[in-house]
């Protein structure tokens, strides 16, 4: 598929320290492409060091009688900023050396090793990243999506590398029965933008009282074939915090293909900000990383208008000076990994903050929600699915220059 697209080019070691929002329960987590962070740092339980350097070697499967990993179940964990996270906690007991945790959907797992192939599973974990812990006990990670799940205790000898020593547990997580009337109010069909690029979205249940599907971003509007490519074949979600009844718009992973042009490119939904500071070139940055609130949406007491704010982040640069801004835009981007470098799809989008109102009640998309359920099943759970808890204030992002030169 040709289309027009902008480069944005030359990554920089600036570092962004996320100021925005609340703490999303961001479920999806990066591969390794290089730049690229998957938001690790100090786990929230006993143990954890959340140094993500697991190397391994060729491991074979020995289940451990003695290990135990239980689930324990929801909870809410406060911040000190008062932000409130939707988090599940698990209890690891019997390893008398360092372990890591690591979740596969019980589908997918059925589906690439059969008859339950613990071997096969060891030895595709072996060149994955992941948070070390040193000692058995209570571990807090994001919230885990609706659906039958494996978690698997493996254990690391001195180097870090997997032993093939093993305990695995089976659990499911349900989706609640009942809708919120405030996760409700934000279904249907909406018109957002600002005066001068507007969209028509739809918003259908995702994951009842937590997340919705957004079909129609960077359709329509101003986007035509002479200045982008519309978007109309693309979805992501957007997250519904049920403490404070407001939805999130959150950066993401959208999914690889192979492009004729750019080869194998990994396609996000990120944000940009706009430096204007004193100490460094003024220009445009993509914010590098997941689950990063880009912009929080409040609805009107009548539910037909919402204002959509732009979140804050702060970056610190290599010489120690910090910038803090808000997000100015929202997209769809690419990633070439042949290239190595970034791409827009569409580079008029339109501008935070936005507004929306409300033109339908019932998102017509909702038959497509069967299918973009079973979509997300297989692009958004799975192996790398489930992350280790981090507060807001400890989580860091990369930020990357963008250029403007056409492709």
């Amino acid at each position: 598929m040709k289309a027009k697209m902008v480069l944005a080019a030359a990554l920089i070691a600036a570092i962004a320290l996320c100021a925005g929002c609340h703490k999303s329960d961001d479920p999806f987590r990066g591969d390794n492409r290089p730049g690229k962070t998957n938001g690790g740092g100090n786990n929230s339980g006993n143990g954890g060091n959340g140094n993500g350097n697991v190397t391994t070697g060729d491991p074979v499967a020995k289940l451990m009688s003695t290990w135990k990993i239980s689930y324990i179940g929801r909870e809410e964990f406060t911040e000190d900023n008062g932000f409130i996270s939707d988090v599940e906690r698990f209890s690891v007991s019997g390893p008398s050396s360092k372990f890591t945790v690591r979740f596969i959907t019980v589908s997918e797992f059925l589906d690439y090793y059969t008859e339950g192939d613990i071997d096969s599973y060891l030895k595709d974990e072996q060149n994955l990243s992941g948070d070390v812990f040193d000692a058995p006990g209570d571990i807090l990670f994001d919230r885990i999506r609706v659906g039958d799940w494996y978690a698997f205790v493996l254990g690391l000898d001195s180097s870090e590398k997997l032993t093939g020593e093993y305990c695995m547990l089976e659990f499911e997580i349900f989706e609640d029965s009942v809708a919120e009337d405030e996760y409700s109010a934000f279904l249907g069909t909406w018109m957002i933008g600002n005066e001068y690029v507007r969209y028509k979205i739809d918003l259908s249940k995702s994951e009842l009282n937590y997340t919705y599907f957004v079909d129609g971003w960077e359709t329509g509007g101003s986007i035509s074939e002479s200045d982008g490519m519309v978007m109309d074949q693309e979805w992501f979600e957007t997250f519904y915090d049920r403490h404070n009844h407001k939805m999130y718009f959150v950066s993401q992973t959208i999914g690889t293909y192979d492009d004729e042009n750019l080869g194998n490119v990994e396609e996000v939904f990120f944000g940009k900000i706009h430096y204007t500071g004193n100490m460094h070139e003024h220009a445009d940055y993509i914010v590098d990383g997941y689950g990063i609130d880009l912009a929080e949406v409040t609805i009107s007491e009548d539910g037909k208008t919402a204002s959509v704010e732009p979140c804050t982040v702060t970056m610190t640069f290599d010489e120690g000076d910090s910038y803090t801004t808000s997000f100015y835009k929202m997209q769809y981007l690419c990633w070439s990994n042949d290239n190595e470098s970034w791409y827009d799809y569409n580079a008029n989008v339109p501008s935070l903050p936005l507004t929306m109102t409300k033109v339908e009640e019932t998102a017509p998309s909702s038959v497509r929600g069967i299918k973009r359920a079973n979509d997300g099943a297989l692009r958004r759970s799975g192996k790398a699915g489930v992350r280790v808890f981090v507060p807001r204030s400890e989580r860091t992002v990369r930020a990357v220059k963008a250029g403007s030169r056409a492709l």
